[in-house]
């Protein structure tokens, strides 16, 4: 989650203590995600967030402030204050880490060589070339699907034969929600995310 529309800081506590804060947003179009991802965080840290709705920005999102189980990961994914790809992200090896990127940041495109549809599950404008590789190498070491960098587009991309693959891993866990759904109706709908920890 945090790869994507998504952003956390460390902050110090009442106490003095360091604690992390997350923010998670969307457009209002995708508010449905947004509620779907509070439930998940309700669920995962016993909490009760709630929900701004910002109008004038058409926005909706959510914080929420924990100590090391926020902290550690915000330590991951970022280095010298900007959000990176770390070696670290072998540990978003759960299915749903990449369902989240390709719900908040993916899109579909027909391929140019009209070959079939193509699957674009994240944009790289504030990525290093060595963030990519290694966002790429974990995706092909999760699922097989093989991946290339377009830096004209500034996003990453798969062929119509490896969105196949990719699809077919995330597709399980993907929310089942109808903005999700609707997004990426020609690839199959999208079923119930299972219960799942949401580590990125």
């Amino acid at each position: 989650m945090l790869l994507g529309r998504a952003s956390s800081r460390v902050i110090k506590g009442e106490n003095g203590k360091l604690m992390a804060e997350f923010t998670v947003w969307h457009s209002l179009e995708q508010a449905d995600l947004i509620y779907w991802k509070a439930e998940e965080i309700n669920r995962l840290f016993n909490t009760d967030v709630v929900i701004s709705i910002n109008y004038i920005h058409n926005e909706a999102g959510f914080s929420i402030i924990r100590g090391r189980r926020i902290r550690v990961i915000h330590k991951w994914f970022h280095r010298n204050g900007k959000k990176t790809v770390t070696d670290k992200i072998r540990f978003m090896d759960h299915p749903v880490g990449m369902a989240m990127l390709l719900c908040d940041k993916g899109s579909i495109k027909e391929h140019r060589n009209q070959t079939g549809e193509c699957l674009s599950p994240c944009i790289t404008v504030a990525f290093s070339e060595s963030d990519i590789e290694r966002l790429l190498d974990h995706i092909k070491n999760r699922c097989g699907a093989v991946g290339c960098s377009a830096p004209e587009c500034q996003q990453i991309s798969f062929d119509a034969e490896n969105t196949k693959i990719f699809w077919e891993y995330v597709q399980p866990w993907m929310p089942g929600v109808q903005s999700v759904a609707d997004k990426f109706s020609s690839l199959g709908s999208a079923k119930e995310c299972r219960a799942a920890a949401v580590t990125a």
